[in-house]
Parts: structure tokens; sequence; C-alpha cells
């Protein structure tokens, strides 16, 4: 590897500014080597055999102290951060390196202008190479002292341990797509339970068991109960309960019960041919097919797109460097756990998480649920429509859970809090060509309504992305395996489930006996209804979930109002299903925020925090969605 790019992978970020300027040293040299070949105008037929290796001749006086002085400057700069040995190593060996380069490009044949020979001494001066037994005694001592403390005394598991525990900080802090796992990665290598200790108490230890067993009984009931007269409307209602309480229930993966849905949609013959009349019960044979064309939709290929752009820009330090440029200070483990900013900082970024999840088709999986229903009825929106619906709601939710923020956590105090290490690295060559993809599949995302009729769907244009990063080397299988397949999975899940209820004719039945509920109500109480019932849902359940099941009824119901507005009320659900933030339990983003715990393992945030702000976060967005977004799909689209 080049010394630059070795340089700058195991540079720790916060120290950057302090390492050696490794590539001035570079300029330096190749720009006085380029001076001199500029200098040889000589013709090359009419070289005097005695200047044929003029160039290579010792640099002049005024030469080599230009070269002297800059690392005289690099050298006092470095010596005044030293912290830890390997920020000594790696900097000595930018200083070798440099001179050696100076050595082989600029030297002479007699070797009288080597600075190698006469530099380094004074660099190892410098560098206290002369202290370096003192150094690894310390370090052994060290070893010594946290074997007995830690390891029963046994110095080589504690020198394995250290060596794991200061590894990726020092040496492997690298910025690629992996790097946010490093601090998971070593909790789960420190903190171990005893063996034998109680992990949980009974109930956490009987929750799985008895939830299956819940679900079990409830698909059973359901399969012999007299609840229609048609037999793939009778075990699609069976399947939708089952699947429905492993999802909300968390019994098994969430993905694992979306693998289940196509197994027991073809096993339970639940699929329907609707073009012969009547309607025919598809065999397995005929169903499988069917349901894997289902599964396989522009969704999924939506996904792997929007994984793909995210997976270069966090890779290529791309998303990093944007968010040392915004994020100047705000530095959580300055603050206590008990601090109103703390609280503040932490439950708004998992409200302001939620409310982003609306902003675009690809921001959250209720979105792309909401775009495959939606596209059943005239076709998909397109993503100016989804930012002219969803953008105002957001920024004007993020406005109020501030103002709500503010309120609840008041605190006369000054807080000063250590600011971030910005990220000051040029944009090489590929972040560029990165960037450029990136918005140019944005770009066409947004113009897909006028170029459908060459792409046809959004999802052909995620490919696009896919081959530019994979193709090229910006990706490379790693990170193909590393991508969020559970996600994938669930997705596929609930497109199979999606299908099943409606080919079963199970879809239709709820939604004729809806309709005759809200018979007689305009859409903006429709919407009112529906935003009510998705938001006490998704509180409570996943907001993937909840819109996995509740949107098809919504849009089938929508669909069949004597004035029909489908695409209004699925995409007002959708969006609500991002607003429900009430409980921890609401979303990743507030499961994330309630999990987070300062160096003394206190939590930052509780369930308390999220019943004063969330609950009213949550109403913040269903007045927003109910009003301004239904305003703007009714009037301003023509929804």
């Amino acid at each position: 590897m080049k010394f630059t790019k070795e340089l700058r992978y195991n540079a720790v970020e916060d120290w950057r500014a302090h390492y050696v300027n490794y590539g001035a040293f570079k300029k330096l040299i190749y720009g006085e080597e380029k001076r001199r070949v500029s200098e040889l105008g000589t013709a090359v037929s009419g070289i005097p055999s005695d200047a044929e290796n003029a160039w290579q001749e010792p640099l002049l006086a005024a030469d080599d102290e230009s070269f002297t002085k800059l690392l005289d400057n690099e050298l006092v700069r470095v010596h005044e951060f030293y912290v830890q040995k390997r920020f000594i190593d790696l900097n000595m060996e930018g200083f070798r390196k440099a001179l050696k380069k100076h050595d082989k490009v600029l030297a002479g044949p007699d070797h009288t202008a080597r600075l190698k020979e006469r530099y380094m001494p004074i660099v190892e001066d410098h560098c206290c190479t002369k202290r370096r037994p003192i150094l690894e005694g310390a370090q052994h001592e060290l070893q010594k002292l946290y074997a007995k403390v830690c390891c029963g005394g046994s110095n080589d598991l504690a020198l394995v341990d250290l060596r794991r525990q200061m590894g990726e900080e020092v040496k492997f802090d690298r910025n690629t797509v992996f790097k946010d796992m490093v601090e998971k990665d070593r909790r789960t290598g420190t903190l171990r339970m005893d063996e034998g200790s109680a992990a949980a108490s009974w109930w956490h230890a009987a929750r799985q068991p008895a939830s299956i067993a819940l679900a079990l009984a409830v698909f059973l009931t359901l399969l012999y109960a007299p609840t229609f007269a048609q037999p793939e409307r009778r075990n699609c209602l069976a399947l939708l309960a089952f699947a429905s309480l492993l999802w909300c229930t968390e019994a098994l993966p969430l993905f694992v019960t979306s693998m289940l849905v196509p197994f027991l949609v073809v096993v339970l013959r639940v699929l329907m041919d609707t073009s012969q009349h009547p309607p025919k019960r598809l065999t397995p044979q005929e169903a499988a097919p069917r349901i894997f064309h289902a599964m396989m939709s522009q969704v999924i290929l939506l996904l792997l797109g929007g994984f793909t752009i995210a997976a270069a820009l966090s890779k290529h330090a791309i998303a990093k460097s944007l968010a040392s440029w915004v994020l100047a200070k705000p530095i959580l483990r300055t603050l206590d756990a008990p601090h109103p900013f703390a609280k503040s900082l932490v439950i708004g970024i998992a409200l302001a998480s939620n409310l982003g999840g609306m902003t675009s088709p690809i921001s959250s999986p209720q979105n792309l649920f909401a775009i495959e229903r939606m596209s059943m009825e005239g076709g998909a929106p397109s993503w100016l429509s989804w930012f002219a619906v969803a953008l105002p709601i957001a920024l004007l939710g993020n406005l109020l859970c501030w103002g709500l923020l503010r309120l609840v956590y008041r605190d006369p105090s000054f807080v000063a809090v250590r600011p971030v290490q910005a990220i000051t690295d040029p944009m090489s060559a590929k972040q560029v060509y990165i960037v450029a993809v990136s918005v140019a599949s944005v770009v066409l995302w947004c113009l897909n309504s006028f170029l459908s009729r060459w792409t046809g769907e959004m999802g052909i244009i995620a490919i696009l992305p896919m081959v530019a990063f994979y193709g090229f080397g910006i990706l490379d299988k790693d990170d193909w395996n590393s991508m969020l397949w559970n996600v994938v999975m669930l997705a596929m899940g609930g497109l199979a489930l999606g299908e099943a209820v409606t080919s079963s004719g199970l879809l239709l039945a709820i939604a004729q006996h809806l309709e005759t509920l809200v018979e007689g109500y305009g859409v903006w109480q429709v919407a009112a209804i529906f935003c009510a019932l998705v938001l006490v849902a998704t509180t409570f359940i996943s907001h993937t979930v909840g819109a996995m099941v509740i949107l098809p009824i919504i849009q089938s119901v929508g669909a069949s109002l004597p004035d029909p507005h489908p695409r209004l009320l699925v995409m007002a659900a959708a969006l609500m299903c991002s607003g429900a933030m009430g409980l921890p339990v609401s979303g990743f983003p507030n499961m994330t925020a309630v999990s987070l715990e300062d160096a003394r393992g206190v939590n930052y945030i509780n369930t308390v925090d999220f019943l004063k702000v969330g609950l009213l976060g949550s109403v913040f967005a269903y007045v927003l969605v109910v009003t301004l977004g239904v305003s703007v799909m009714l009037y301003g689209i023509g929804w």
C-alpha cells in the first residue's frame, strides 16, 4: 500500500491535523524534479556526453535548504503532539519515506546529496527512540498489571485483550461501511455474562414460546372457524392473523416471519385466478411462480438501490465528511445523562429521524409499500409529488418538536460541548464520482413520471447506481454481502402477504365492511379516521409491520368510496406510520435512543421522556398530515 493511503487509513481521525504532511514532501520533491527536467531544454540528439546525467547532480544549497526547512517545520509540529507510541511510529515512517523518496529522485549518482543519512538521526533524537526500552518496559508493566486484575494472571491473554481493545481505535480506525460495527463488536467481545447466571426473568424466558403458542392457537382457531364461506378467504384470514401476531410480538425475527408467508400462501392455497369466471383457486404448482413474481417487485430494487448509495457514501467517508461539517459541535459523551440538554439531544434526534422517514419514497420501508399500493391506482407518484407533500410536514413537524423540547427541557445554564474534528481532506476523484452518481440517481427518480415511457418504473432506475458502484470498484462483493438483507426479506414477505389478501378476496370483504362504517363521510373525515387508526396501531407495533397490514385495506376502502381517493388515503396513512413516535417501541429510532447509555451505563432517556415529548410529537404529526398533507394532495396535486 502506498504510504499516502496507509497514513490516511491508519491515522486517528481526531489527530489528523498533527500528522506529518507527507503530501507536502512529495509535492516539493516532484516539483524540483520537474524544474530540473524542464531546464534540460537541449534536444535529445544534441546532448553532450558530459551532461548526460546532469539532471541527477546533487541539489544546490538553496534547493537543499528549502527541503530541510520543510523537514524542520514538520518535525517541530509532530514533536509537539506525541500522544501514543503508534503515533510516533507512523510519523517516523513518514519522515523515513520522504527522505528515501528525496534521495531516490533528486540525489546524484555519487550519493553526495543523500539527506536520509544526515537527517534521520535528528528525527530519531526528537522521537525519543533512544528511550524506546523505557517505553517498552512501561508497556510490559501495564500488561502485567492488566493480567493480574482482569485476566487471572495470564500475560498472553492480557496481551490479546489489550491489542483487541486498542487495535481498531488507534490503528484500524478506517472509513469503511463496517466502521460503525466496531464498537458493537468490542462490546460483545468484552461484556460476557457469567455462565449459570440468570439471564432474564421468568417472563422474558417464557415470552418467545408463549407468543408462538398464542399465534399458533389463533391460527388454528381461525383456520377451522366458520368466518367465511370461501376456504381461501378463511385460510387467508388465519394467515394474516398468524403473521401479524408474530410480527407484533417479535416472537421470531421479523424477516424469519416474512420467510414463512410465501410458504403458507402456497400451502394454504389462498391465491385465486380472477381472470376466469367464476374465479378458480390456484393449485400449489400454479401459486408458487405467481407468489415469487409478486415478491420481486420494484420495491425490492428501490431498496437495493437506496442501500447501495448509502453504502458508497458511508464507505468512502462522504457521509462522515458532511456530518462533521454540519454537526460542528454536539458530542453527547461530554454531557452527563441527567443533563436536560443530553436528554433533548437524544430524543430530538429520534423524533427527527421518524419525521425524516416521511421525506422521500425510499427513506423508510413503509413509504416503499405505499409506492407499491399507489402504483395499482394509476401509477406510482413522482418524487417531486412526494416531496411536495412530505417535506412541508417534516419541516414543520421538526420545528414544532424543537419548540416542544425547548419547553420541556428548559435549562438556563450554558453548556459548552467539545467540537468535532472536521474532515478537511479534499474530495478525491472517486468521491466526486460517487456524489455525481448519487445525485443523478435521485434526479432520475424525481423525473420518473417523464421518463416512464423508457424506464417503466422507478425500480429500473435503481439498477444504475448498483452497476455504477459495484461495476467500477467503488463497492465490492463484501459490501454486497453486508447489505441489509433482513430488511429486503421483510419487504418480500409484506409483498407476498399483500398479494395473498388481494387475490383471495379477503381484502375486498374487509373493505366492504369498513365501507359501510364510513358510509356518508367525506374524504377529510375518512382520512382523519384512518390516520388515527394508523397512529394508534403503529405506536405499539413496528411502523413497517403496520404499513404492510393496514395499507392494503386503506387502499381498497379508498377505491370503493363514492368519491374515490385511494392514493391520498394510502400516502396519508404511510406518512402517519412515520409520525407515530409516542413510545420507545414506536420505531427503530426510538428503540435506539432509549437504549443509548453514557460512559457509566446510565440511560440518557426513558419511557417517561417519550410520554412527555413523543406523544405530543405524534399529535403534531397527526394534525399536520390530516390538515396540510391532505390539503396539498387534494387541491395541489389532485389525488
